[in-house]
């Protein structure tokens, strides 16, 4: 018996909710990871940031590895929904590609993509919090880093900026002989 080389809608279907499904639970741990930078941030904690940020690159890859799952089935899919014309797969909206397949594909695919969405919401969020976060140890920081510098400045000037700077080198000495 003879296969053909044309593939199988019902089998790209599958794959597309088990991609966007392994997206769904690569997000969430990526949320983790972003939680545990921002818990390392408030606490200053240097390792447990390089840990958290290692954490976040390794989800990183993992999702650019389902994201290419999910461009294949897509474009097994769209191809079909498209007549005519050729879409780029990786900018076809799951949620609407969903809505030309039959059922119980449809409802499925519809479901994994809500809940894509949803998890996509809380990354957001959480990289906000950490960017706030992030913003004030920065701003902690150099107000120490000022206090410091007014400390130690032997001259007590001020830079342009208006605020005392770090320490210059100055010539405090004069050479009446030349």
């Amino acid at each position: 018996m003879m296969r053909s080389n044309s593939p199988d809608p019902a089998r790209a279907a599958d794959e597309l909710e088990a991609a966007v499904r392994d997206l769904v639970a690569e997000h969430e741990r990526l949320i983790a990871a972003v939680a545990e930078q921002r818990a390392a941030v408030a606490a200053a904690d240097g390792a447990a940031m390089n840990r958290a940020i290692a954490r976040q690159g390794e989800s990183a890859q993992r999702i650019a590895e389902i994201e290419r799952r999910r461009i294949a089935a897509v474009g097994v899919l769209a191809a079909p929904a498209c007549a005519g014309s050729r879409p780029d797969p990786s900018r076809v909206r799951v949620s609407e590609l969903a809505a030309t397949l039959p059922e119980p594909s449809r409802s499925r695919i519809t479901d994994a993509a809500g809940a894509l969405k949803a998890a996509l919401e809380r990354l957001h969020r959480e990289y906000g919090v950490l960017r706030e976060a992030a913003a004030q140890l920065a701003a902690h920081l150099e107000g120490i880093t000022r206090q410091v510098y007014a400390r130690v400045s032997h001259t007590g000037a001020y830079a342009r900026s208006g605020v005392v700077g770090p320490p210059v080198q100055v010539v405090s000495s004069l050479d009446l002989r030349t």
